[in-house]
């Protein structure tokens, strides 16, 4: 995958964000993860191997939004 087809960020809102979900997102060639929930300590070491930066329990309020999603 060429790094113009990479994600920059992607919002993950769940509760728990497994391994299981970690190899999903990491397939899509995602490059940082932010995660309104939690992240599994299996899930940050797949991360951290695929060199992904992420950050978990971001609350919404703390993310700048240009333009409110519209998916109709």
């Amino acid at each position: 995958m060429s790094d113009e087809d990479k994600y920059i960020e992607v919002k993950v809102w769940t509760a728990k964000l497994t391994a299981y979900d970690a190899k999903k997102i990491i397939k899509q060639g995602v490059s940082t993860l932010l995660c309104h929930g939690g992240i599994t300590n299996g899930a940050k070491k797949l991360f951290n191997e695929a060199g992904i930066e992420y950050r978990e329990n971001v609350c919404s309020s703390e993310l700048k939004i240009d333009k409110p999603y519209d998916d109709e």
